[in-house]
């Protein structure tokens, strides 16, 4: 999805249209990279990596051309683009998970964070920010008090201990799909999993 954002802002560049098709491609390549690591993380054997990252550059183009339609579709129908917004989460975010698909509070809170974003990015991005690469994405959605399609409030779903590292750490993956840590302040890394 924050591909698509990039992307979107990159071919509108209308002052330097072959570096920004370089750095589009560039982003893509780092798309693809990130998530041959992620499969081989999975523990994926090497000679089926290549399979399963076709099927998900497949998906992901799918994706992002449902955007692509939502925006140029519903451009200047914002109730009808935010019902699209609604249906694209469900089908590709949450990839249609029966248990979410009524859950309109949800559903609503990323739509507006997409839409929030595309605003963002295409229209208030200033082009100083643009030029060094410098994004400020619009904050995630406050997932906190959610309701269903009933307006009964959901139960809160805790964050899991284990995805909490001490700021600043981050994880990070190997080539290989061997997870690691690694400290953006210090310029440090490790293989074990920091505890402060």
């Amino acid at each position: 999805m924050h591909l698509w954002f990039l992307h979107k802002r990159l071919i509108s560049d209308g002052l330097d249209k072959d570096t920004a098709l370089l750095v589009q491609e560039e982003l893509f390549n780092i798309l693809w990279d990130d998530t041959t690591c992620r499969i081989r993380q999975q523990g994926v054997k090497e000679l089926i990596v290549n399979k399963h990252l076709l099927q998900v550059q497949q998906f992901t183009f799918i994706h992002l051309t449902h955007y692509d339609h939502a925006f140029t579709e519903f451009l200047d129908k914002p109730a009808e683009r935010m019902e699209e917004l609604r249906k694209i989460i469900w089908q590709h975010v949450l990839v249609r998970d029966p248990e979410l698909e009524n859950q309109t509070d949800y559903l609503d809170r990323i739509a507006w964070y997409v839409e929030a974003n595309y605003q963002n990015i295409m229209m208030d991005w200033p082009d100083e920010h643009y030029r060094e690469a410098r994004v400020a994405w619009v904050d995630l959605p406050d997932f906190s008090g959610l309701t269903d399609a009933a307006g009964k409030l959901l139960d809160a779903n805790p964050e899991n201990p284990e995805d909490v590292l001490p700021k600043p750490w981050l994880r990070n993956i190997t080539n290989r799909g061997v997870e690691y840590y690694w400290n953006p302040e210090t310029m440090k890394s490790r293989w074990d999993r920091p505890t402060k």
